[in-house]
């Protein structure tokens, strides 16, 4: 059987990575202290608000910088003026008026909040003062209006009656063209 020669340079290569590691480790610690990052102040971007709410679902222009905007979860609908930079709940916080809305839509000079808690429409003007309430119908099954056109006529959306397992129709539904107080 012969002998194994092995060379210094081939042991060398064996471990090599590990001597670049440790080579690198020591010279890094030789460095000194590093300056600190540059701080820099962030404001809030002009076209933006910062506001209470998390997630708005529905929006409605109200003219100039001014948006009628929806939060359900925090049961809530709001006015945000983007010039004055502020956000003011429709109707006060804890107020009566709104609880648990679900729709938002504008008509003319009017803003509607549905609200299927109170199982009404709530009609507001531009200003965010209140200006009557519409109760839900049970002619058509609670449902709230989704919209309303320029002849005064509501729109809902209806969905089938649940079938025998409780399911029903799931990917139909009907849209219901109303006149004003024909739900009542």
């Amino acid at each position: 059987m012969g002998r194994a020669t092995v060379t210094l340079p081939a042991m060398l290569d064996h471990f090599r990575p590990g001597i670049v590691a440790a080579a690198i480790l020591v010279l890094s610690a030789c460095e000194g202290p590093k300056p600190a990052p540059p701080v820099t102040r962030l404001g809030p971007p002009s076209d933006s608000l910062v506001s209470e709410f998390g997630d708005l679902s529905e929006g409605a222009w109200l003219g100039g910088d001014r948006w009628a905007v929806l939060a359900p979860n925090n049961d809530a609908a709001a006015t945000a003026d983007l010039t004055a930079h502020g956000v003011i709940r429709l109707g006060g916080r804890g107020a009566e008026e709104i609880r648990n809305p679900s729709t938002l839509f504008r008509a003319g000079d009017t803003v509607y909040v549905g609200d299927w808690g109170l199982r009404r429409t709530t009609l507001w003007t531009l200003n965010g003062r209140a200006a009557g309430a519409m109760p839900a119908s049970d002619l058509f099954r609670g449902a709230l209006p989704r919209a309303r056109d320029a002849l005064g006529r509501f729109y809902y959306e209806l969905s089938p009656r649940p079938g025998p397992d409780g399911l029903g129709n799931r990917d139909s539904g009907v849209v219901l063209r109303a006149a004003p107080g024909a739900a009542a």
